[in-house]
């Protein structure tokens, strides 16, 4: 029974290779014959054919479209970089414009060459844009001002004091050197032609040069300068008083010392050194101490009282 079994599974083997076998010697007319019985089977196989003839087109076609662009692209890449070393450049123009800036804001007065000291003791320090007989134009930080002429009491440079001080100029002198255009190596207090005399009957304290600035060993501010009586009576209490810009929000502090002059003794029975007599001059001295904190601008005004 098993015998038979295998006997009948072996015929079966036999008979299967020989037809694999015939089947693959068939020629590939066959097959279209095959394929022309089977519709189907012919159109899928066109299929097939056309999408594997359309990749190998579009492979070949994209290589050579990628190859013609090159040129294109590289021109791209080189105007974009070019653009953005522009732009670099331009920024760095602007950064430096934005760092001077800065430092200019830090002192304001490096642009303003002028110090302007008015009859009534205020001081402003600007640039002189235009002057006749009648008014000066100044600018300053706030703006431009318009002063009449016969308002200001002298014109000084403003330079530090550490250079040097130059005699008064005069009044012929004035005409020949207007004051528009004042030298960087020299100070030249500009005595105005035309201004009016001081009064006969009050006294008339100014500032006499520049207020020279200094600093101690130990980080305070020291100001100092002289005050001179050009009225025609004594100067009572004489005392400067000076307003700091402590920044750009408007904060102000303010800071008064008192001249040394004459001592004198009155009939309320205070006594005081603050005088100054018709013609005479007094020192002052201001401290500041290093915790006052910085501060980005001044201005002072002097102040005096007329005791009999």
């Amino acid at each position: 029974m098993s015998l038979n079994r295998w006997l009948r599974l072996g015929t079966v083997i036999v008979l299967l290779s020989g037809c694999a076998w015939f089947r693959g010697g068939e020629s590939p007319e066959r097959d279209e014959e095959l394929a022309g019985d089977f519709p189907e089977i012919a159109l899928q196989n066109d299929l097939i054919r056309q999408e594997m003839n359309e990749i190998t087109a579009s492979g070949s076609r994209e290589s050579v479209i990628q190859e013609r662009d090159y040129p294109f692209v590289l021109n791209e890449l080189s105007y974009e970089l070019k653009k953005q070393g522009a732009r670099i450049k331009y920024l760095e123009s602007e950064l430096k414009e934005l760092k001077a800036q800065s430092t200019l804001w830090e002192n304001p007065l490096k642009i303003y060459n002028k110090e302007i000291i008015l009859q009534n003791g205020t001081s402003m320090f600007g640039k002189i844009m235009y002057q006749d007989s009648d008014i000066l134009k100044i600018q300053t930080l706030i703006g431009y001002l318009v002063i009449p002429r016969d308002e200001v009491v002298r014109i000084v440079d403003n330079i530090p004091s550490s250079a040097f001080e130059s005699p008064a100029v005069t009044p012929d002198q004035t005409e020949e050197t207007p004051v528009s255009a004042p030298t960087a190596t020299t100070i030249s207090p500009v005595e105005l032609p035309g201004r009016p005399s001081p009064s006969a009957v009050n006294a008339n304290c100014i500032l006499v040069g520049n207020i020279r600035e200094s600093t101690d060993p130990s980080g305070n501010r020291i100001f100092s300068g002289e005050v001179k009586n050009i009225g025609a009576r004594r100067a009572d209490f004489v005392k400067v008083t000076f307003v700091f810009r402590m920044n750009w929000s408007g904060e102000t502090k303010t800071l008064t010392t008192f001249v040394k002059g004459s001592f004198m003794n009155y009939a309320s029975g205070v006594s005081s050194d603050a005088a100054l007599l018709p013609g005479a001059t007094g020192r002052f001295t201001l401290n500041i101490p290093a915790s006052f904190g910085t501060f980005i601008g001044y201005s002072y005004s002097i102040h005096w009282e007329e005791y009999d």
